[in-house]
């Protein structure tokens, strides 16, 4: 404020500084989370008489959030004429209640969320749907024809202030799904490579999306959408340039400086790699749109305030010990990492070390996951996991959500799950069950004794339900009783003990993608060309996509680049983007547009014409198992969205994941998970090669039994 006194007291105000200071002044971030960001990807129906449905916004701890709110989305059907009501609470307080009396419509009601930070770490919102029935309580109504469908795209809104940076875990936490990591330059040298692709593949293991970038320059085309260019400064020819929607190209520096004053996520997104090169582009573009306000002193000197108050270099003389650090750049705020402390970065962010982050920056010399070599369990509570019991009245979930690399590591995969449960006996003979899941596919489930003691249940994990982003959830169903069909069902206390645990095996067959993926996890190689290096934006998309489909540790592997046409010997195991393995005999060759897969002992398929594809195998080289990735086409895009490579070894991927999985050496892989451990599979097993040799013994034994006999009888005859 006193700057604005300063300079309202030496130059005459105008309408374009007015506005300039308005902007200086509006210092704040704008972020959203949909259902469909947490891991919803389909809407969700509510239609028994008294449904009840809670939903978890992931918000950072330490953060106040202003201006928050629930846009929720939604419609319903109304097929019978009973009176329906919907209620709708945050954090468990009723916000709106509705009545509802046409036969069908939309849903969009704004939910006041309360300001300040939310030290739970989340914002819930409770659904509860429910109509009155001329049934008695404990009469089933058939009816399904009263619903409330619950849209993916029901969203958080929320921003925060901006006047004091955040620490670095806040700024992490409060960066959107679809992350955007921005590069120095086009051409990047190994270090600088090095360290994108690890924050790229960090940024994955949490949970984003992550999109590349350049630091834009004359030339580059950029998406503008809804640019808030205020009247006053559309005289400007650099901020009239951004009152359009689509695609625009950059003309020249005072362009991207107008979009830093507005919309500067466009141009340096949330996470920036940050070079010497990349702060001088920074400051040309500030001088050129200096240049152009000239002719208006007073917005000129609001413009140079401004550029004070929210352009700040990451790493100047005060903060040139930090190699990672919050930084106000324009309208926005990255995390800067030195282009050479990637991997220190990536390690910072994982989940052990996060809690640390309470600063601004620091310099972070060494920072990797922890690791314990005999580790062959982990404690769900580790993985998310809440004890805290809760009441069940037919049913009741319990949720732990961790990424892959929480449980790959080391050389070892999950093999079973161990789930201490404990159950209040409740009103009913009939015992609750529970039923274990692992992303939505049903592991084990069996009925409980229900006495308030530990129980436990046993559930066989198989590779293919591994995913990038991993949910494990318990499930317990009760039967109501209501006695004489007049008292309301009541529930009964269940609970997930601390005890629960995941064990952990060594892998298994390393000749497909579930037995590599440990391996990955370990300290493997990522082998790219030399090529790569001089198209970063372009090939970091699919190294990055590519190493969290593999697992591949952001910390413990090491970067080779091969120079263009240099066939490697691999030292380790190794996920190879297009480099030729010394020993590796690839099934699948690729010339641009040309895909061959070779079987044995003759080919599988040849297909020329195809375009935006690519491929991966599992292959040996010597004593080492890896990855070969082949990209199909002038351009093998992204696979949307992130995916795990847990079936067969052989895939060929589209630009919506996989598109195709061959599993050319296993046939056992189509048995049910766990069927090799159990005894029908072994006698089974026994069977399908001891009927034909117990039947072949079995007939010796009677031929020898008849030969006796006649032997016996030609004796007497004599």
């Amino acid at each position: 404020m006193a700057c604005a006194i300063l300079v309202a007291g030496s130059v005459q105000a105008s309408p374009a500084g007015e506005a300039l200071e308005a902007i200086r002044e509006n210092i704040w971030i704008d972020r959203a989370i949909t259902l469909q960001d947490v891991g919803l990807l389909e809407p969700i129906t509510l239609s028994s008489n008294a449904a009840h449905q809670e939903f978890f916004f992931p918000v950072p701890r330490t953060v106040k959030l202003s201006d928050a709110y629930i846009d929720f989305q939604g419609a319903y059907l109304k097929g019978t004429a009973r009176t329906i009501s919907l209620a709708m609470l945050v954090n468990g307080q009723p916000m709106q209640g509705l009545r509802i009396d046409n036969d069908s419509g939309q849903l969009e009601n704004r939910l006041p969320v309360p300001a300040g930070p939310h030290g739970n770490g989340f914002v819930r919102l409770g659904i509860d749907w429910s109509f009155t029935s001329d049934l008695q309580v404990c009469e089933a109504d058939s009816a399904r024809t009263n619903a409330l469908t619950i849209a993916t795209d029901t969203q958080l809104r929320y921003r925060y202030d901006l006047h004091t940076p955040p620490s670095l875990e806040s700024a992490w936490n409060t960066l959107p799904h679809d992350v955007i990591l921005t590069l120095p330059e086009r051409q990047l040298d190994r270090a600088a490579y090095d360290s994108a692709w690890r924050l790229g593949a960090a940024l994955e293991r949490s949970g984003r999306q992550v999109t590349v970038q350049t630091l834009p320059g004359t030339g580059s085309p950029i998406q503008v959408e809804d640019v808030p260019v205020p009247p006053a400064l559309a005289g400007i020819p650099a901020f009239d340039a951004l009152r359009q929607s689509g695609t625009l190209t950059i003309e020249d520096d005072a362009q991207l400086a107008a979009l830093l004053v507005l919309q500067a996520r466009a141009v340096v997104g949330d996470v920036t790699l940050i070079s010497p090169a990349f702060m001088d582009r920074i400051q040309a573009m500030l001088s050129a749109l200096e240049a152009q306000l000239q002719a208006d002193p007073a917005a000129l000197a609001q413009y140079r305030a401004w550029m004070k108050q929210r352009v700040q270099p990451p790493f100047s003389a005060q903060a040139a010990n930090r190699n990672v650090t919050v930084a106000l750049l324009g309208s926005t705020s990255v995390i800067a990492v030195k282009s050479d402390a990637g991997a220190q970065a990536a390690g910072l962010f994982d989940t052990a070390w996060k809690g640390l982050l309470k600063t601004v920056g620091l310099n972070a010399i060494l920072a990797r996951a922890p690791m314990n070599d005999d580790r062959h369990s982990i404690p769900l509570g580790n993985l998310g996991g809440d004890s805290a019991s809760f009441n069940v009245v037919a049913q009741g979930d319990w949720f732990a959500n961790f990424p892959l690399g929480a449980v790959v590591a080391n050389g070892r995969i999950p093999s079973q799950l161990r789930i201490d449960v404990s159950a209040a006996p409740g009103a009913s003979s009939t015992r609750p069950v529970a039923s274990v899941f692992w992303n939505g596919i049903l592991l084990s489930a069996q009925r409980l004794q229900a006495t308030g003691h530990p129980e436990r249940l046993l559930a066989q994990v198989p590779e293919y339900v591994l995913g990038v982003n991993n949910s494990v959830r318990v499930s317990f169903q009760r039967q109501p009783v209501s006695v004489d069909c007049n008292e309301v069902p009541q529930g009964f206390p269940v609970d997930v003990l601390p005890t629960s645990h995941v064990i952990l095996k060594q892998g298994g067959d390393d000749t497909t993608f579930t037995g590599v993926l440990p391996k990955m996890a370990d300290a493997p190689d990522l082998i790219i060309p030399e090529t790569y290096l001089r198209h970063a934006a372009a090939t970091l998309a699919h190294v990055i996509r590519l190493a969290s489909a593999s697992a591949l540790s952001p910390w413990n592997t090491r970067l080779i680049v091969a120079k263009d046409g240099e066939a490697i010997a691999p030292e380790r195991p190794f996920l190879s983007m297009e480099v030729s393995i010394v020993g590796a005999t690839p099934r699948i060759t690729v010339d641009q547009d040309h895909l061959q897969i070779n079987g044995k002992p003759t080919a599988w398929l040849d297909v020329v014409g195809l375009d935006n594809l690519s491929a991966a195998e599992v292959a040996k080289a010597g004593k080492h198992t890896g990855i070969l990735w082949h990209a199909l086409g002038t351009q093998a895009d992204s696979a949307q969205p992130p995916f795990v490579l847990n079936r067969g070894d052989l895939v060929v991927i589209g630009n919506t994941g996989p598109a195709v999985w061959i599993d050319s050496s296993n046939p056992s892989a189509s048995l049910p998970p766990g069927a090799e451990g159990s005894p029908f599979f072994e006698w089974r097993n026994y069977l399908s090669w001891g009927i034909p040799v117990g039947a072949f013994i079995l007939f010796l034994i009677l031929l020898t039994m008849l030969m006796a006999h006649r032997a016996r009888g030609k004796r007497r005859s004599e």
